[in-house]
């Protein structure tokens, strides 16, 4: 999701923020909007003094990309299916062999790197947002943190679907340096909360 690079400055640092893709699921969400699909969305950023549904620094949104669906791989689901069915299989020939001493592994038992290799990318997530935004935002000094908004517009109003906990600044750097500067840096983001009225945000 995010990719960063810090140039230092004489006040503050400003970092290079590269937006990519934001997944959602497409049911029990807070957010008022029942359909996403085809509407405009945007990411805000947000510094870790500053409220997610009080402050709107136009500085700090995104392109605007829709909502559009994202349905898992039909061949991704089938090495699942498949997957399940070996498992399955395994857990009854071991239910089968109970009682004896000797329990021969079968050449058909699941191994463990057969779940590992399998994509996780969850079912529930049936929603993109391709953002595809590069910022530069202003860090001032001793802010070590920032919060990322998703936001939906609905006619004339605009409403939250989701937002981030706060990311460490310094982490994502620290994660640029063990890898190639180009990779890439997810966070989750959370769809639902108990303050719909913003209130905590």
């Amino acid at each position: 999701l995010l990719h960063k690079e810090c140039a230092g400055s004489v006040d503050r640092d400003i970092i290079k923020l590269e937006i990519g893709n934001v997944y959602l699921p497409d049911e029990r969400l807070t957010c008022p909007v029942t359909d996403l699909v085809n509407k405009l969305g945007y990411v805000s950023v947000l510094l870790e003094n500053e409220k997610i549904k009080r402050d709107f620094p136009p500085e700090r949104f995104s392109q605007f990309a829709r909502f559009e669906p994202c349905e898992v791989p039909a061949n991704i689901l089938e090495e699942r299916k498949e997957f399940k069915r070996k498992l399955e299989e395994q857990q009854l020939r071991q239910e089968a062999k109970e009682g004896d001493e000797e329990v021969e592994h079968d050449d058909g038992d699941v191994d463990v790197i057969d779940a590992e290799n399998i994509p996780k990318q969850h079912d529930a997530l049936k929603i993109k947002l391709a953002v595809n935004t590069t910022m530069m935002i202003e860090i001032p000094t001793g802010v070590t943190k920032l919060r990322l908004g998703v936001w939906v517009q609905d006619g004339s109003e605009e409403n939250l679907v989701a937002f981030t906990s706060e990311v460490n600044v310094a982490q994502m750097s620290q994660q640029d340096t063990k890898h190639d500067k180009h990779s890439d840096y997810e966070v989750y983001v959370h769809t639902r909360w108990e303050h719909a009225s913003g209130h905590g945000l």
